[in-house]
Formats: C-alpha cells, sequence, structure tokens
C-alpha cells in the first residue's frame, strides 16, 4: 500500500472532495486512563483501565496557484471550514476504492500556512474527531485531474 494514494476527503456542497495536493494525512487515536491496582500488580507495576477515547486527523500541503475548486478542496476552503467552525464529515481512502475507509466527523482546529524562501508554500490543519470513527468500504469520486493531487506533483503549477 503506498501511502501517496491515501487521501483526505471532505464533504462539500452535497458531494465528497479531497483535499487538493496533500503531502501526508495521519489519524492517530488515543484513550484516557485510570491506574488501578489489582492482585496481580507486583514489584511496583500499575494497571490502567482506558475510559474516554479520541481521535484527531492531521494533513499537510503545498499550495496551488491552479484554482480547481470544482474538483477539490483549497486552503481556502479548509480556512473557511475552521474560521466558521464548520462541522466536517472526512473520509480517508485509497484513491483507487481499494482498502477500508475510515470515516467520521470532527472540526478543524488549526490551520496554518508557511511560506519559506525559494520553496512552495505549505499549509498544515489538524480536525479534531467528534464521536466514534467508523470503517466502511466505499468508492472514492473520480476526478480527471486526480493525478494532479498525487506525488510527485506536477512542479509547473506549483
Amino acid at each position: 500500500m503506498n501511502g501517496s494514494y491515501k487521501i483526505l476527503y471532505l464533504y462539500s456542497n452535497t458531494q465528497w472532495f479531497p483535499i487538493g495536493c496533500l503531502t501526508s494525512n495521519a489519524i492517530s487515536e488515543s484513550s484516557d486512563t485510570l491506574s488501578s491496582t489489582t492482585r496481580d500488580n507486583s514489584n511496583g507495576w500499575t494497571s490502567s483501565i482506558p475510559t474516554n477515547q479520541s481521535y484527531s486527523i492531521s494533513f499537510d500541503g503545498i499550495l496551488s496557484e491552479d484554482n480547481r475548486g470544482s474538483s477539490i478542496l483549497t486552503y481556502g476552503d479548509i480556512k473557511s471550514f475552521k474560521r466558521n467552525r464548520t462541522k466536517v464529515s472526512w473520509k480517508i481512502a485509497m484513491s483507487d476504492g481499494t482498502g477500508d475507509t475510515d470515516a467520521g466527523e470532527g472540526y478543524i482546529t488549526s490551520v496554518s500556512e508557511s511560506a519559506s524562501i525559494g520553496e512552495a508554500v505549505s499549509f498544515s490543519g489538524e480536525i479534531m474527531g467528534v464521536g466514534d470513527p467508523s470503517v466502511e468500504t466505499w468508492t472514492p469520486p473520480t476526478y480527471d485531474d486526480i493525478e494532479d493531487m498525487i506525488p510527485p506533483y506536477n512542479a509547473a503549477k506549483y
């Protein structure tokens, strides 16, 4: 499985769109724990019981000068979702529809962009999950310019 083809999609305006020009995306899950002690604890070892669970999705990408707003979500779209406190539905899936798809809802809680001299302008963000994520079978939509979203990117457009 090649990470280049695992894409983060958000639901907007009645359809699913990939976030354009991603260089990475990751989902991270964690559990709070309560310390416990049992008879089996010996030599100073402790036990823990998992309680509340949470997850977040981080993502990074590069900005494009080419506005393809009809087939991708741009950094401007992501920034708008964050500023308007919009709850987003998300999916992380292989662009060819193989494998399981992680899905859920959340809020974009952070966005940033970085402009280093001589390099492409990059952006990053994070989605904090609401409720529990699910695993499903899903075939992502296809777009004529999907290859432009998969690394290595067409350098002439950036």
